[in-house]
């Protein structure tokens, strides 16, 4: 019995390990259509805190044209290729009033900190999830994943993972659907 329960521990730790690894695989790996658990739904209530100041964030206070959510972390490499270019779309639709906020699921702080220290600023806004809670929350499929949220709080859109060009194109079908 004991022997049984110790092969299961240990397929169970191989089926984590496989999941986290093909869950940030890199873009070149070939694409598997998900669809979302959190599409076409309001989004829910999220207790964050802004990474830096450690103050509470309200993402409905943010969300006054759309909302970006972004869930990432310093550990996934695609996160790290993925989060500048998001930051540079920030910058452009942030003015136009789409708030971009990005979720650090990273246990420790220290270790988001570090990786965004790398650039001199950020335009989107950061916040923080120890817990990994959004992820479970959102049933996320993959690391990264980016929600796109309308002005009346529903998920219109998922990027579950990273491919280089996603962001232009979103930017192009908000900017047709009149979003910022």
């Amino acid at each position: 019995m004991r022997s049984n329960c110790f092969h299961l521990v240990l397929r169970g730790l191989a089926l984590g390990v496989l999941v986290s690894v093909v869950a940030c695989a890199p873009a070149s790996v070939a694409r598997v259509p998900l669809r979302s658990a959190a599409l076409g739904k309001p989004l829910p209530t999220f207790a964050l805190r802004d990474l830096m100041s450690g103050q509470p964030l309200s993402l409905a206070g943010l969300n006054q044209q759309g909302l970006l959510l972004d869930v990432w972390a310093s550990w996934c490499e695609p996160c790290k290729e993925e989060l500048p270019l998001l930051d540079e779309l920030a910058s452009r639709v942030g003015p136009r009033g789409l708030a971009v906020v990005a979720v650090s699921i990273d246990e420790d702080a220290n270790n988001a900190r570090a990786f965004l220290a790398q650039r001199k600023s950020w335009s989107l806004r950061v916040a923080h999830d120890p817990q990994g809670l959004v992820p479970q929350i959102l049933q996320q499929n993959k690391m990264p994943s980016t929600y796109v949220v309308d002005k009346s709080g529903v998920v219109t859109k998922v990027l579950d993972g990273f491919e280089r060009g996603e962001l232009q194109q979103l930017e192009r079908e908000l900017s047709q659907r009149g979003q910022p």
